[in-house]
């Protein structure tokens, strides 16, 4: 049905990703990781469990969860108890040894800011929106929607 918003299909899940990938031999940043693989695209996104032009209508900026490629952990307060409902959470298999190239994209509809970390890991940054950078090793990862 018609809600006279055409801006909140993300907010109902309607978005993915697109990678494309560049494999040219002189490219220096192919030495920077062992595997590029599509397994390896993080997709974060803010999650209601209500429609986005509910969220909106009544406002009521509060997410229910962060999901990372669709999963994640949602609290529901039902009766004064909390209730914890968790589906599966994202798993990304790695060999001990090698480097992997991760792609993330913060796909949230509240435009706020995400840390991404991975606990007891440093992560080298290579590219940002697209375009390489000059390689920097950080230990988290403040990403914004778009």
């Amino acid at each position: 049905f018609y809600t006279g918003h055409m801006d909140l299909q993300r907010g109902d899940g309607l978005f993915g990703s697109i990678v494309v990938r560049e494999y040219d031999k002189d490219n220096d940043y192919l030495g920077k990781y062992d595997f590029d693989l599509s397994e390896h695209v993080i997709v974060l996104n803010d999650w209601k469990n209500d429609t986005a032009y509910t969220f909106y209508k009544i406002a009521d900026y509060y997410i229910d969860a962060i999901l990372i490629n669709g999963k994640g952990v949602m609290i529901k307060y039902l009766d004064d108890f909390d209730r914890i409902y968790q589906t599966p959470r994202a798993v990304f298999n790695v060999k001990y040894g090698f480097r992997y190239r991760f792609r993330i994209i913060n796909a949230g509809y509240l435009f706020c800011p995400m840390q991404f970390i991975i606990d007891s890991h440093n992560l080298t940054i290579i590219a940002a929106d697209g375009t390489f950078i000059q390689p920097t090793q950080v230990n988290s990862l403040v990403i914004y929607a778009g």
